[in-house]
């Protein structure tokens, strides 16, 4: 597609990027995200901005970095040389390929091998879930071996968040995320985002395709990845890169809105899909709806579409209030019905359409504790995540 300059001056980095010729004259090319139209470029980051969004979602975030850290503390130890600071580019680059969110490879030279490609064996078949959960609560506790770290840094070391994971290959050979338990959660984190993933498909939203498997006593939660076809692999953008936005910033579901009908493939029908999942967010008290955690897929030169919805995890009102991450509306990020009935029409939604869509997810969440029973919730767990579902919100669905 291009060609990518990293500068860096004072462990600070800034990029440039150039598309090649061949890609601007490719008849389906298309731009790596809105900031990055087609054009002779050059592009230059922001002077706050280490790398393009785009480029940076296939970096990994909290989980693969902490691998990667303790992987280099390793190597230096046994070079006997004194560990560096690694900065945006030693990440980006650091990452397996074949288990990278999205379509983008990276080569050091112009025609060179991609960098980090390794043989399918590089990702684990299923039934080594046992030595990757070992493996996970080792580095959990700063106590793993060389082995463990290798084990996880080929198939960990691509996949954001803060959560212990690993990418796997389920027995028909579909790459799978495996979210492992850690012994910081409180409760069983695992198996409430099983609970809202289930919730979520009977409100109607796409999610991935998922399973809980036991090792042991312990859950693991297997979730294709929605990224791959087979063997072929979708462009992927994050919401934040799609808005040229920052971590923390606080940006509005309405963007993502004028995003849709800027970019998208479907427009209609994903901005009723993203005010759907804005209420469901509201009911479940998913306060985590920060804009790593909604993307798009490439649709070719229909455009981008709305991604399955994925990292849905409630949250009590002990732990968070009911604030999201994602305002609702210019300036009110507060999970409430009647904000988000408010901006409805901006959605392309009439009031009595809105109701309806309330009503369906209310439908399926008021089920919240029976189900999270059938996950093997236990009723001390389902005691105290009570608030994110039983609230003046869930009342007022069910009263339409």
């Amino acid at each position: 597609m291009g060609h990518l300059r990293v500068r860096t001056i004072q462990r600070r980095q800034s990029a440039t990027f150039k598309y090649a010729d061949e890609w601007l004259q490719n008849p389906v090319s298309f731009s790596l995200e809105p900031a990055l139209m087609l054009g002779p470029g050059p592009y230059h980051t922001a002077p706050d901005k280490s790398l393009f969004g785009s480029i940076g979602d296939s970096a990994p975030d909290r989980w693969g970095r902490v691998l990667i850290r303790r992987a280099e503390v390793r190597r230096c130890k046994v070079a006997d040389q004194k560990p560096r600071t690694l900065l945006e580019l030693d990440y980006l680059l650091r990452v397996n390929d074949e288990a990278r969110l999205g379509a983008l490879w990276f080569s050091k030279e112009e025609g060179g091998p991609f960098l980090a490609k390794r043989s399918r064996s590089s990702i684990p078949p299923l039934i080594e879930l046992s030595k990757l959960l070992s493996a996970s609560d080792k580095v959990l506790g700063g106590n793993e071996t060389d082995e463990e770290l290798k084990l996880l840094l080929e198939p960990g070391s691509s996949l954001g968040g803060a959560r212990p994971k690993a990418s796997v290959r389920d027995r028909n050979g579909q790459l799978c995320i495996a979210k492992f338990p850690s012994k910081t959660d409180e409760g069983k984190a695992v198996l409430w985002e099983a609970l809202a993933l289930r919730l979520a498909e009977r409100s109607k939203i796409i999610v991935p395709q998922w399973r809980i498997e036991y090792v042991g006593e312990k859950e693991v939660l297997l979730l294709n990845r929605f990224d791959r076809v087979g063997k072929f692999r979708i462009p992927f953008i994050s919401a934040m890169s799609m808005l040229g936005a920052k971590d923390n910033e606080f940006r509005c579901y309405l963007e993502l809105c004028d995003i849709l009908r800027r970019w998208g493939a479907s427009p209609k029908v994903d901005m009723h899909n993203s005010w759907r999942r804005n209420v469901y967010n509201i009911m479940i008290s998913n306060t985590d709806d920060h804009l790593r955690n909604h993307g798009f897929l490439y649709k070719g030169q229909d455009g981008w579409l709305l991604s399955p919805a994925y990292d849905l995890n409630p949250v009590p009102i002990q732990v968070k209030q009911r604030i999201l991450s994602t305002e609702i509306d210019m300036g009110d990020a507060t999970a409430s019905l009647a904000v988000a009935l408010n901006v409805a029409e901006y959605f392309g939604i009439t009031k009595e359409d809105a109701k309806l869509i309330i009503s369906e997810v209310a439908e399926a969440v008021k089920k919240w504790s029976s189900e999270a029973s059938r996950l093997g919730l236990s009723k001390a767990e389902i005691n105290r995540m009570e608030s994110a579902f039983e609230h003046e919100d869930l009342e007022y669905a069910l009263s339409l």
